[in-house]
């Protein structure tokens, strides 16, 4: 599990969604 939230933080950071913490808490809330 370790991996793969790494692999999934780091993109989340390259797409630029940890700028805005709104965007990011929507996105991951329709991901999941």
């Amino acid at each position: 599990m370790a991996h793969l939230l790494q692999f999934f933080h780091r993109w989340v950071h390259i797409e630029g969604f940890m700028r805005d913490s709104i965007e990011a808490r929507t996105w991951c809330q329709l991901r999941f």
